[in-house]
């Protein structure tokens, strides 16, 4: 949508959810980013909390990962959500509850055990292939 990254996590922390945080930035375009981020968060439009309660006591219901909508592939973050789509051309994203839990020492081996064979495979049929141009061209 081409919002800065600073106010994009500026909205994200004074709203609750993706929604939340795209009408705030809506709302707050036009001010300076240091109106935005010294205003307090009910100032600026953000989320206000009943008297007493503090964020931290609240549970965290908020997106804790992304999925695509097209293939069903679960992301961390949005950065990996990113990547997946300029791949796959798939642009229909969405938040998810559900916590990708980080690999074990031994998953981590393993998934780096397979990327290497793939790789080393991907790379012995590519010499196979430059050896056939190369006769071709002779």
């Amino acid at each position: 949508m081409g919002f800065e990254e600073s106010r994009a996590q500026i909205a994200v922390k004074r709203t609750d959810g993706l929604h939340g945080a795209l009408e705030w930035l809506e709302q707050n375009q036009d001010k300076s980013l240091e109106e935005i981020s010294t205003a307090s968060p009910a100032a600026s439009g953000g989320v206000n909390e009943p008297e007493g309660e503090e964020s931290s006591s609240k549970p965290d219901d908020g997106a804790k990962s992304l999925i695509c909508n097209e293939c069903g592939k679960k992301f961390r973050d949005q950065s990996q959500a990113e990547f997946h789509a300029s791949k796959t051309q798939h642009v229909d994203f969405a938040e998810s509850t559900d916590e990708i839990a980080p690999l074990t020492e031994e998953e981590r081996k393993a998934r780096l055990d397979q990327l290497r064979q793939k790789l080393a495979e991907k790379r012995g049929g590519q010499s196979e292939q430059d050896k056939l141009d190369q006769k071709r061209n002779e």
